[in-house]
């Protein structure tokens, strides 16, 4: 057993609002998330070993006492450490180390479906419903890594959630996401609304913010005539990552787009509907095409001509200048993966990682453009 004091986990979230200084305040139901899934993995690794009791012995739950004692730098590392149990600690059969097995089988599972191997054979079955609570508020340019400055680190992303979810037979779960749509009805007395996405499907929502409600009605119109919105809120959705409800709405936003040709462009592919592709097509993420228009904006500023603009089959949106002379490519994933490529006469150069940040992406797209800063 970890003695209380020392480093329980020490992950480090990455990306969006982990690469600014400090610890996001929204995210620390991330952390509490974490603290619960331990504990319900520790549970069931308990009652397997004990299978003459129905449930653990009183106290369990007080002999992990996770606590936030710092936040180090290089994006963001909480560090967690196990604290002192209040009170005299209970003699409990079976439950040193306990913790620091359900920490290692947690790791173990996450590495195993992001590998796209089997899940651990140990993992107890009546421990999946904890994963489904744990990584929500990640939103989609998010990840946090297990095991860092190891020689095989674990990154977990709403990605590798979904894989987890689809495998567990859950059908429905929650996330801190965004959806695009128009607002087609609003109801102030019940603080319900529906949502007509691109392709037509009408998604039931709700909202707490009394505020909020202001915000709706200045966007409802009827399906043919309202403003395409962005809302930003908690999303029922599936392991397809089909939006079945909204169960609460924190902004909404309109999807503004400059009158420029690829301002168009970009709001064409917003409207694509799952199976636009013969065989296929995902709808394009606003994810993607918030990261191509950041992009264009940017270089708009430096008189870049556009770019061509197509949807990519897994919800992507993909850029490409070219002339006789070269070929330049931008390409933004659903993830926010972000794929450069050069080709032109005197070679090829291809980045393709997710440590690629926007403000990367710019500067080597000017660069590949000859474009003077």
């Amino acid at each position: 057993m970890e003695e209380p004091g020392r480093v329980f986990s020490a992950m480090r979230l990455r990306g969006g609002r982990y690469e600014r200084r400090g610890f996001p305040l929204e995210s620390l139901p991330e952390l509490a998330r974490y603290e619960r899934l331990v504990l319900d993995v520790a549970k069931a690794l308990w009652k397997q070993g004990h299978p003459e009791r129905q449930r653990v012995p009183r106290g369990f739950a007080e002999q992990l006492q996770l606590r936030l004692t710092k936040v180090d730098g290089g994006s963001v590392v909480p560090v967690l450490e196990r604290g002192a149990p209040p009170g005299p600690s209970p003699l409990i059969d079976g439950v040193s180390g306990i913790f620091e097995q359900a920490r290692d089988l947690i790791e173990d599972t996450f590495a195993a479906i992001t590998a796209g191997l089997e899940m651990p054979a140990s993992l107890p079955l009546e421990a999946l419903a904890g994963f489904v609570r744990f990584g929500s508020t990640l939103r989609n340019d998010e990840r946090i890594e297990f095991r860092a400055g190891t020689d095989s680190p674990i990154l977990y992303s709403q990605q590798v959630r979904r894989r987890l979810l689809a495998r567990s037979a859950v059908e429905r779960f929650q996330i801190e996401g965004l959806m695009g749509g128009r607002v087609t009805s609003v109801d102030a007395d019940a603080r319900t609304f529906v949502v007509t996405t691109f392709d037509g499907r009408k998604v039931p929502g709700t909202y707490v913010d009394e505020t909020v409600h202001d915000d709706l009605l200045a966007v409802l119109n009827s399906q043919a005539k309202a403003p395409v919105v962005r809302l930003d809120g908690i999303l029922t959705v599936n392991a397809a990552d089909e939006v079945h409800g909204i169960d609460d709405v924190r902004s909404v936003e309109l999807f503004e787009l400059p009158e420029r040709a690829w301002g168009k462009r970009l709001l064409e592919l917003a409207h694509l509907g799952p199976g636009w592709l013969e065989g296929g097509g995902e709808p394009v993420a606003f994810s993607a095409l918030d990261a191509a228009r950041e992009v264009l904006q940017l270089l708009d500023d430096a008189a870049v001509d556009s770019p061509a603009i197509t949807p990519t089959e897994d919800g992507g949106v993909h850029l490409e200048w070219s002339d006789p002379s070269k070929v330049v490519s931008a390409e933004f994933s659903a993830d926010l993966d972000i794929s450069l490529h050069r080709y032109d006469a005197s070679g090829s150069e291809l980045l393709d990682s997710d440590d690629v940040t926007m403000t990367d992406a710019v500067g080597w797209l000017m660069s590949a453009l000859r474009v003077n800063a």
